[in-house]
């Protein structure tokens, strides 16, 4: 009976990789086999550990159907498992259909292992041999079905793409805006390219904001306000015009906003957004089960930009012949910071005094800092290390001599406030400036002018169609939001100022929230609120946005009013962001909901 079940276990365990491996996980036939044979001893596990709890219980029942029962444990396991975590994985725990639907697997399970014990017995050897050839087509099929996708050979020309995205890095903390931390990669990138000194972004949150500079859709216009929010195949990402134009694609992500479950996989070859040190560990369905018990958010959030490095580094060396479009994004700037060694903080905090008031989200450790110069040093870490990470990637498309063919361009998501306006190392929710004001850097050598400093105002919902602009592919098949920044450069660039909108959830993850705006314009700055305030900030005279004028000059704030009124006219029906606990839980501890 023992043999048995390790049978049925091995034989699970194929078919659960069978049925998950999918080329879009980009793993190498090493990675595969791995996950095989852990899904596979997992399983494994599982059946023989019932099978021996059933013998030891038969021993006071003998009528227990042993073998029959440790088959439906297996069965119960990963049926339960496959109802919530895949089908139903935005379900409230209380929500009928899912209890109902587990209760059916359980009655069913139980029903069909008494039934089957009196065949298994009767079977036997031929029973264990059926399962393991099974198990054997199973794994096979797991391991060819999960191999990556064979990359185009030729038909699409053009440069390769490199759209690196920070997360959580305002514009004055990196050394090409003036600002104190030493980063030579980013600094070298300034050097070579060019640097647009007044981005700003349209968003404050990582998913209404990536997905503008993807697709070129503001978040009004897209209907995107708020993290963790489903948008399936619409709008198209530019990764689907590159996909479909002939290039590899491959994005590479560290932060849950970005999760592939949102819609971010559309377009990709590969993309890795699994957070875990074992690349498929947490896709196994034992394994989300004690994720469920074990992890704070019970999934994981995040993953360090090594773990993103090395795994970008792997596609791109598969696809070094090219042309290639490359996402790669970084999280660790994000709060709280924590870089590694060597870039952690040597010394230990300062806690003499009262707390600081620090985000919710940060851990108890933390929370009892009470100097704002050290957590703004341990921010600036977090930034070298990430110009770090750059550097690596760039060293390994230099070693493979295509980094001057290729199109490079970085860029954050949002900024940070780490002390203005009262609102200590976190943002979300307002739309000043240290949470908008982003690095925007474009290396294209021979192409664009190194050196070259571009001082007017931009957008950052325009790096759509600045890739595709630089790639030579189509801008205007979609009426985008943003335009290439191209034909500002050079010497006979048109410089000219745009105002920018930047959009945030006022209301968190409710039903219909209410949203504030910004507009941006060339001296002055409209922040206007749902609830009818508005501000006002002269950002010559003040650029700190420290005094609000709204009330003194209540002309061009009205008339600011009436051009936002005019952009925001026939927006799009703004998406609820999921309710699952799951979700909530996740985005709680990153520090999107309260």
């Amino acid at each position: 009976m023992i043999r048995t079940a390790l049978v049925l276990g091995l034989t699970a365990g194929g078919l659960e990789i069978a049925l998950r491996a999918a080329p879009r996980l980009g793993m190498d036939l090493g990675e595969r086999l791995a996950w095989l044979a852990v899904a596979a001893l997992l399983s494994a596990a599982l059946t023989t550990g019932a099978a021996l709890i059933l013998l030891l219980l038969r021993r006071f029942l003998p009528w227990v159907p042993a073998l029959g029962l440790s088959a439906a444990s297996l069965a119960l396991v990963h049926g339960a498992l496959y109802w919530r975590f895949d089908l139903h994985v935005n379900a409230f725990v209380r929500d009928p259909v899912l209890w109902g639907g587990l209760l059916c697997i359980a009655v069913t399970s139980l029903v069909l292992g008494w039934m089957a014990e009196r065949p298994l017995r009767a079977l036997g050897g031929r029973f264990e041999l059926a399962c393991l050839v099974l198990a054997v087509v199973a794994a096979a099929v797991g391991v060819t079905r999960g191999h990556p996708p064979a990359m185009p050979t030729a038909g699409a020309t053009g440069p390769n793409v490199l759209l690196i995205t920070l997360d959580t890095v305002r514009h004055d903390a990196l050394e090409p805006y003036g600002g104190p931390v030493a980063t030579p990669t980013i600094s070298r990138l300034a050097r070579e390219g060019v640097v647009f000194e007044q981005a700003v972004a349209t968003a404050p949150l990582t998913e209404a904001s990536h997905l503008a500079m993807l697709t070129g859709f503001e978040p009004t216009h897209s209907g995107i306000v708020s993290n963790g929010t489903a948008f399936g195949d619409q709008p198209a990402l530019i990764s689907r015009a590159f996909q479909q134009a002939g290039w590899a694609t491959g994005g590479f992500v560290a932060g849950f906003p970005l999760h592939g479950r949102w819609g971010w996989t559309q377009g990709f070859d590969v993309y890795d957004d699994d957070f875990g040190r074992m690349p498929g560990l947490h896709r196994l369905a034992i394994v989300k089960a004690w994720d469920q018990l074990t992890l704070p958010a019970r999934t994981l959030r995040e993953r360090r930009g090594d773990g993103v490095i090395r795994r970008s580094t792997q596609w791109l060396d598969s696809v070094d012949d090219g042309p290639w479009f490359a996402w790669v994004h970084l999280f660790d700037p994000h709060g709280p910071y924590e870089a590694p060694a060597p870039f952690d903080m040597q010394a230990e905090p300062p806690r003499q005094g009262a707390p600081l008031e620090l985000p919710g989200y940060w851990p108890p450790a933390l929370r009892s800092i009470t100097s704002t110069d050290w957590l703004s040093q341990a921010y600036h870490a977090e930034i070298q290390y990430s110009d770090q990470l750059i550097g690596e990637l760039l060293q390994r498309i230099e070693t493979h001599g295509s980094l001057d063919d290729t199109v490079v361009l970085l860029v954050a998501d949002h900024g940070e406030s780490l002390t203005e306006h009262g609102y200590l190392f976190d943002h979300g929710d307002n739309l000043h400036d240290p949470s908008l004001r982003v690095p925007l850097i474009l290396r294209w050598p021979d192409r664009i002018s190194a050196g070259e400093r571009v001082p007017c105002q931009v957008s950052t919902v325009s790096v759509a169609a600045t890739l595709l602009d630089a790639a030579g592919l189509p801008t205007d098949e979609h009426p985008r939001d943003g335009g290439s920044l191209l034909p500002m450069l050079g010497a006979d660039g048109d410089c000219l100022p745009v105002d920018a909108y930047a959009t945030t959830v006022a209301g968190k993850l409710m039903e219909d929230p209410p949203l504030d705006h910004a507009l941006r314009a060339r001296d002055l700055k409209l922040i206007a609120h749902e609830d009818g305030g508005a501000e006002l900030y002269d950002l010559t005279l003040d650029p700190g946005e420290t005094r609000d004028v709204a009330a003194e000059r209540a002309g061009e704030a009205q008339a600011l009013h009436s051009v936002l009124a005019d952009h925001l006219e026939g927006r799009a029906e703004i998406k609820q962001a999921s309710s699952d606990q799951a979700t909530m839980d996740a985005l709680r501890e990153l520090g999107y909901i309260e």
